[in-house]
């Protein structure tokens, strides 16, 4: 679609198992996102391939960034899939976390090499027993009937830490910390990989949890729990907080 929404065409012509999720604007006629491969044995899905790539208007990535393979006899790549998580900004710099309980972002440059490595050393959140017990339970509960997982399932013995939110006008890339007890907190690191500022964002959304995206137009914070009213809060600041942002980057504090 264009700018006005009208309709250009498809962005991949040749037929494909599945569409990317997740996906970012990494060139003109290229974006970042998921991928997956299944294997059929006698018709029962046995393996799944899963990857972060890069698509260049072809179903193939040019480039894979990170991919996760598993029998599905087990549950391992359900339990690594919820701990990867990445990101993209429109020059194409690609951001990924392997394991969104340890705050270890990994950056590529646009043509997929190692740029840098984001490590501040913060903590983990470890689980109680109980919580990992109740996560076993969850999650066998959801999976009975399904032929290929046979049992075993682990979950991370940590809480998420760290979620990234996005890429804003700035080419500064925002990682929200989990870890806050309360408002919503954000580390906000540079394009040579220095912490610029943290800022913190008021609760807009009384105690829900919101899922945070980040652009060069701003925030938008969604709630998308459908038994508490979806909603889409935008939160931008005004251009004396940009500046206020970009002369103290040590301390500087947003405002909704």
């Amino acid at each position: 679609f264009d700018g006005m929404g009208e309709y250009l065409g498809p962005y991949l012509q040749e037929r494909v198992n599945g569409v990317t999720t997740e996906m970012y604007p990494v060139g003109p006629n290229s974006i970042a996102g998921t991928g997956y491969e299944v294997t059929l044995t006698n018709g029962r899905l046995t393996s799944l391939r899963y990857y972060v790539g890069r698509f260049d208007s072809s179903a193939v990535p040019s480039i894979e960034y990170h991919e996760l393979f598993s029998d599905l006899s087990t549950a391992d790549v359900y339990r690594e899939m919820d701990l990867l998580d990445f990101c993209a900004e429109q020059g194409g710099t690609v951001f990924v976390v392997t394991d969104v309980t340890d705050y270890r972002i990994t950056v590529f440059s646009a043509d997929g090499s190692v740029e840098r490595a984001i490590e501040p050393g913060v903590a983990r959140l470890p689980k109680t027993d109980e919580e990992i017990r109740s996560e076993i339970e969850e999650f066998d509960d959801s999976h009975t009937g399904d032929r290929a997982y046979t049992g075993g399932y682990e979950p991370s013995p940590y809480h998420p830490l760290i979620e990234l939110a996005g890429v804003d006008g700035d080419g500064r890339l925002w990682v929200r910390r989990l870890d806050a007890a309360e408002g919503y907190l954000f580390d906000v690191w540079d394009s040579m990989g220095s912490l610029a500022c943290q800022v913190m964002l008021e609760d807009v959304a009384g105690d829900l949890e919101l899922t945070f995206h980040v652009d060069r137009y701003g925030v938008l914070g969604a709630n998308l729990d459908s038994d508490w009213h979806p909603r889409v809060y935008m939160l931008v600041l005004d251009d004396s907080e940009r500046s206020e942002l970009q002369r103290n980057p040590g301390t500087a504090e947003n405002h909704t």
